[in-house]
This record gives C-alpha cells, sequence and structure tokens, in this order.
C-alpha cells in the first residue's frame, strides 16, 4: 500500500530511498546512515509525490521495477516538475533489469546501482553526485555574485559616460581657448596647455571604457551608408597632424585613386583608422614616416569572400615582438614597446579596434620585424566600389 514516508534525521544530506522491499530499504538505510545520511524511506512510487510535499532530499535513490507504477515513470513525472527536477536520481535495478536502464537515463536518470548492493560502489556513486550538486549550487552563487558585480560596473560606466564626460569636455574646451588666446603670457599658455592634454587624455581613456562598455553589453550593429574612405583618411589625417608635427613625423596617405566610394559603417571605419593612426605616431620615434596605405581588391584572400577594402597602416617605430603580436588585441594588454614621447597608452585601443573590424566582417592583423617597423592589415568586405569617376569596380 501507499506509504506517505517517514524521516529519520541525523545529520548530513537527506535521501530518498524508494523501493516495494522492505529489505531493500533497509540494507540502503543502514549502510547511508552509517556514512552520517539522513534517509526518507518510501516503499511506492507514488508515495514519492507524497513524501516530496514534506521533505526536499538532496537525492533520490529509485527503484525500477514497482507493482504500481514504475520509477522510469516516476523519474520522468518529478523531471516535468520545475520545484523537484534538479535533485538527481540513481535508479536501483537488479542485473535482469538492466536493460531498462537506457530508459531510465533518457527520463533524467544521473547513474544506476544494481541488486545485490556493494557497500563500497553504492557509497560512492551517492557521494559523487551530491558532490556534483554542491558544485552546481557553488557556480550558480558565484553566477549571481558575477552578475552583481557586473551590474555595479554598468552602473559605474553609465556615470562615467553623463558625469564626467560634460565637466571634461569643459575643461578641455576652457583650457584650449586660454593656450590659443592672442598672446597669453608665458605661464597661462604653458599650464593651459598641459590641462588641455591632460583633459584629451581623460577624455580618450573615457572614451575607451564607454566603447569597450558597449561591445559588451549591446554589441556592435553597423549603420551601413555609402561615403569616401580615402577622404575620411584624409580627415584623420588633419586630426593628427599636430601630434605628428610635435615629434616631427610625415604623415602620408598613398592610393590608387583620388576617391573611392563604398557602403559602410563610416563612424566604424574612422574609428579603425583613427586608432591605427594614433599608435603609429605613438610608437614611432621623431623624424620618421607614418604611411597610411588604402587599396581596392577585387579578389581576396580567405576568409573574406566578397570584395575588398585594404587598409594598411606602416610606421618605421622599433618593431613589435612575436610574443606581443600574439596577445595585442586583448582588453589592457600592456605591450613591452613603450610609446617614444611619454603618450599614455589604456591598452584598449587595438582590442576596440579589433571589435570594430569584426563587426564589419573583416580581419585585422599585425605584420612586424624587431627594428624595422610595423604594419597594421585591415581588410573589409564591400559588394562595390565606386572611383572618383563615377565608374563602379
Amino acid at each position: 500500500g501507499k506509504n506517505n514516508g517517514t524521516a529519520n534525521v541525523t545529520t548530513g544530506n537527506l535521501i530518498m530511498v524508494v523501493d516495494d522491499t522492505p529489505d531493500n530499504i533497509k540494507t540502503v538505510g543502514e549502510l547511508l546512515r552509517g556514512q552520517g545520511y539522513r534517509i526518507i524511506a518510501v516503499t511506492s512510487g507514488e508515495a514519492v509525490f507524497e513524501a516530496l510535499q514534506r521533505y526536499t532530499p538532496d537525492l533520490i535513490l529509485l527503484d525500477i521495477m514497482m507493482p504500481d507504477v514504475s520509477g522510469i515513470d516516476v523519474c520522468r513525472r518529478l523531471k516535468a516538475i520545475p520545484s523537484v527536477a534538479h535533485i538527481p536520481i540513481i535508479f536501483l535495478s537488479a542485473l535482469y533489469f538492466k536493460e531498462y536502464i537506457l530508459s531510465g537515463f533518457q527520463a533524467g536518470g544521473v547513474d544506476y546501482v544494481t541488486k545485490p548492493f556493494d557497500a563500497l560502489e553504492l557509497t560512492a556513486r551517492v557521494q559523487t553526485h551530491l558532490e556534483i550538486v554542491e558544485s552546481r549550487a557553488i557556480i550558480l552563487r558565484q553566477n549571481e555574485e558575477l552578475k552583481r558585480l557586473h551590474q555595479v560596473k554598468d552602473d559605474f560606466i553609465g556615470i562615467a559616460s553623463h558625469d564626467l564626460r560634460t565637466p571634461l569636455t569643459g575643461i578641455q574646451g576652457m583650457a584650449e581657448i586660454m593656450w590659443k588666446e592672442n598672446k597669453p603670457p608665458d605661464k597661462v599658455r604653458y599650464f593651459s596647455k598641459m590641462i588641455f592634454d591632460a583633459a584629451v587624455q581623460l577624455n580618450g581613456l573615457l572614451q575607451n571604457l564607454l566603447d569597450v562598455h558597449r561591445i559588451e553589453t549591446i554589441g556592435l550593429e553597423p549603420q551601413r551608408a555609402a561615403f569616401d574612405i580615402i577622404q575620411t583618411a584624409h580627415t584623420i589625417i588633419d586630426q593628427h597632424q599636430e601630434r605628428a608635427e610635435a615629434k616631427s613625423i610625415s604623415l602620408q596617405i598613398q592610393s590608387e585613386r583620388e576617391s573611392l566610394i563604398i557602403t559602410d559603417d563610416e563612424s566604424m571605419v574612422r574609428q579603425i583608422l583613427d586608432n591605427l593612426v594614433s599608435n603609429a605616431i605613438k610608437y614611432s620615434p621623431k623624424e620618421k614616416t607614418v604611411i597610411v596605405r588604402i587599396c581596392y581588391q577585387k579578389a581576396t584572400t580567405k576568409p573574406l569572400k566578397h570584395k575588398s577594402v585594404r587598409i594598411e597602416v606602416h610606421d618605421e617605430g622599433p618593431g613589435i615582438s612575436e610574443d606581443d603580436r600574439k596577445k595585442m588585441f586583448g582588453k589592457f594588454i600592456r605591450l613591452s614597446a613603450k610609446p617614444t614621447d611619454g603618450e599614455s597608452s589604456t591598452g584598449l585601443g587595438l582590442s576596440i579596434t579589433k571589435s570594430f573590424v569584426e563587426a564589419l566582417g573583416g580581419r585585422i592583423w599585425c605584420e612586424s620585424e624587431l627594428g624595422k617597423g610595423t604594419q597594421f592589415i585591415v581588410e573589409l568586405p564591400t559588394l562595390n566600389a565606386i572611383s572618383a569617376d563615377g565608374k563602379q569596380s
């Protein structure tokens, strides 16, 4: 008949033993109690569900063959109940019912033990699955903590984007006015230029952090439209001219065409060029040359299947070691090569650049030899390109 289950409370994990043979329950119960486990004894399949209204075991030992309902059916029903579906079920099976074990696994069981019971085998399997349950619980708790910490980080970045950018932009703008006004006193000019440079540096760091935050949280969705990539490159070169002149670095653009209209996300392409040109200047010694080369390729190397625009940024800096090339696109990476004029580096620029390139379906890599400069190469797929004379390629 039905058994509502009785709990023998000692210490340790709570295990439900389900078997229609009292001698089996007695054998298993004594064995597990001797290991410090608490036992709920249930002698029918239907009584399992009644017992679960009062107890939540950490593991269930379930006989496969019972007169009222099979253990496999009980297991299937348990796995359909969200509040108890997580409880691991180990089947108890006589050797001649072993062919049912596959059905038991398909129903959601995690293991089985054959009768007559081997004490070491039974306790080892019970301990193993209880440890797995505990490990999963630890992982879930850690995941929840990581989610909380991630939210704290997101909140901080949100504050930075709104509450820091506005005053920083004001500081930068006012310092620039003071620095560039007609004949300011030497000290005013000197200190206002220092304030301006520091504000630019902070704004750059803040922008990098915001870019990383955007990439990690909402991803990058390219907004494609037609634009002239050659003209965009000239704009970037113009923006960096003052920094380059301070180091007597010559900036050059090389292209077979005066104009090349492509359809892509101009903002992303602009940022790719900006980061690569900025790095080339930063790591170049004085009185060197940085070359930006842009060409249109009708056939390209894998994995790009379409025609592509190829962007190359060459410098005459110290080069990048093989070890650095392996890790250079990671976040917050500090390479052995250092900026040549005390410039700052967040270690985020190349990681962000790679994210933009990949969002556009392209690829980026570096070719370098120590002492002989570096070139970064970007290939962006494009279905068509139009030159200055209006001819489509």
